[in-house]
């Protein structure tokens, strides 16, 4: 199996369509997609990205050798981040979630005025 057959096994067990994977790692579909039918190969910058996104191990994804993903190592700043949150009392720990809800939502809000505005891009000049 090739690391492009690996690729796009990798993109199937996440249950991720060509557009989504591509998506989340910044990417054209078109390049994904010329990746995993083996018309190119990808670049170090995808396979780099890949990793830090999901985690996916290297000597597998090139080379066919161990476990699909690497043991998971939590970032110091993450395990910190973990650590002041679990000193917190819970409605210190409940106004740290609304917070995080809270930029969710604007993110998802912001993508979608984001392609509204394609859209009306698009539509004025037609």
């Amino acid at each position: 199996m090739t690391s492009n057959e690996r690729i796009k096994l990798f993109r199937n067990s996440l249950n991720l369509s060509q557009q989504k994977f591509a998506d989340s790692l910044n990417i054209s579909r078109g390049y994904l997609n010329d990746i995993e039918r083996g018309r190119q190969e990808p670049s170090f910058n995808f396979i780099k990205c890949l990793n830090e996104v999901y985690n996916v191990n290297l000597n597998w994804l090139l080379k066919g050798h161990g476990e699909m993903y690497e043991e998971i190592q939590t970032p110091k700043k993450t395990q910190a981040i973990i650590e002041m949150i679990e000193s917190l009392n819970d409605s210190q720990k409940q106004k740290i979630y609304a917070v995080i809800e809270d930029e969710k939502r604007f993110n998802e809000m912001e993508k979608r005025v984001n392609q509204l505005n394609q859209l009306i891009g698009t539509m004025k000049t037609a």
